[in-house]
């Protein structure tokens, strides 16, 4: 692979909020930790029927109501919230980045410094309409903006 012009880009506060609902997105959603969350309820309410406990079948429905409640709060109210406090406390994050990448991996630097990655060390990625996200861990993540690369450059990474 021939060695790519660099890119430099300046993550905004609305791609940090777009990133931070991405990862929520898929790990409520796409591990099935939320349809589980909500099959136990409707099973223990079933079974509080059947077994004539009101109780706990009001509860568990309450629960059912409650849960996608809180979900679209936390997604909708307070993540957004958090990343862009996040955003607005992380230098880094503000900076103006260059990123490069060939076979052996990727690089990305800024005023405070430039890490090598390896492609063999990401765990992971994801693609939003207008991000790229490449994982470390489960949830720590390099946000790269699609806005500064070609269609074959994000084939590419």
């Amino acid at each position: 692979m021939a060695e790519p012009q660099a890119k430099t880009f300046q993550l905004t506060e609305d791609e940090a909020v777009e990133a931070m609902k991405f990862v929520a997105h898929r790990r409520f959603f796409k591990q099935q930790r939320f349809g589980l969350i909500i099959l136990a309820l409707v099973v223990l309410a079933v079974t509080a029927i059947v077994l004539d406990k009101p109780g706990i079948a009001g509860a568990a429905l309450a629960a059912l109501v409650v849960a996608p409640l809180w979900l679209g709060i936390a997604l909708f109210w307070l993540m957004p919230r958090h990343a862009k406090k996040h955003y607005r406390q992380s230098v880094t994050m503000r900076d103006q980045n260059e990123l490069t990448w060939n076979d052996g991996g990727l690089v990305i630097s800024c005023d405070h410094g430039s890490t090598i990655y390896n492609w063999s060390e990401w765990r992971g990625w994801g693609e939003s309409h207008s991000l790229l996200l490449l994982f470390q861990s489960e949830a720590l993540y390099n946000i790269l903006p699609k806005r500064v690369l070609d269609p074959a450059e994000v084939e590419a990474i």
